[in-house]
């Protein structure tokens, strides 16, 4: 599915970085979908059927990590993790939990890549 068709969500605490995100992938999205929590994402992929899932590591309750175990449960959809500090050992868990990569919010033009490109593959930034 090309990028401009894809349905994305963006899900972080921190308002600047939906709004740095929003305006880097947004104009490439056919929609776009801002949640504030782990679980506000959950309750809203059923109605928004989301392609394509950008989760911040640290949110409230459920954090980056259980958010994407419990919607690739339920839901088939493309996630990446967005965080301040991206390490090797965060990568594997990524992995682990279904996501196909993991970005530093300080190199987004790397995920701006994987959104434009992958499908299914493992991301790295």
């Amino acid at each position: 599915m090309s990028a401009a068709k894809r349905r994305l969500m963006i899900v972080d605490d921190h308002a600047p970085s939906r709004v740095a995100i929003r305006d880097l992938l947004g104009e490439l999205a056919g929609a776009v979908c801002e949640c504030t929590s782990g679980e506000e994402a959950v309750s809203r992929c059923e109605e928004f059927k989301p392609d394509f899932v950008t989760l911040g590591l640290k949110l409230t309750a459920m954090n980056g990590l259980e958010s994407a175990q419990v919607i690739l449960a339920r839901w088939s959809t493309e996630i990446v993790l967005v965080t301040e500090s991206v390490s090797a050992e965060l990568r594997r868990a990524a992995i682990r939990v279904g996501a196909t990569g993991c970005f530093s919010k300080n190199n987004l033009a790397a995920l701006r890549r994987h959104f434009e490109t992958a499908s299914h593959g493992t991301g790295q930034a």
